[in-house]
Order: C-alpha cells, then sequence, then structure tokens
C-alpha cells in the first residue's frame, strides 16, 4: 500500500468517525427531547384525568347535582 493510499484511508476513517460522533450526538439529543415530551404529555394527561374526576365527584356529591336531594319546604 503506497503512502498516499494510507494517509487517504486514514483520512476516510477520521471523516467517518467524526460524523459516528456527531451523529450519536445527535440521536441522543432526539431521544432527550422525545422523552421530554412524552413525559409532558403524561403529565398534561393526569392533570386532565384529575380535574374530569373532580368535576364528576362534584356533580355526584353536590346536593344540587343529578343525584342530590333537595328538600322543598
Amino acid at each position: 500500500m503506497t503512502n498516499l493510499c494510507y494517509y487517504s484511508v486514514v483520512v476516510v476513517c477520521l471523516c467517518l468517525q467524526g460524523l459516528c460522533a456527531q451523529t450519536t450526538l445527535e440521536r441522543k439529543d432526539e431521544e432527550k427531547l422525545c422523552d421530554h415530551l412524552i413525559t409532558a404529555a403524561r403529565r398534561r394527561d393526569h392533570v386532565i384525568a384529575v380535574k374530569q374526576r373532580d368535576k364528576v365527584l362534584n356533580i355526584m356529591t353536590n346536593r344540587h347535582g343529578a343525584w342530590g336531594s333537595v328538600v322543598h319546604e
């Protein structure tokens, strides 16, 4: 193998290593973003579910609600 050919292979390998490292970092950033979005959606869904549960519970237990007994005097 000639020196020129050897150096060309070394340069290509170094470029490939740099590209792989950059791609790995980009993937990690994308994974962090996806994890953040999934966590935020779960929190949002939990908050909405708690509010809906509280509304239903309020309707069921309020004396003026659907199952309340209003006594007319």
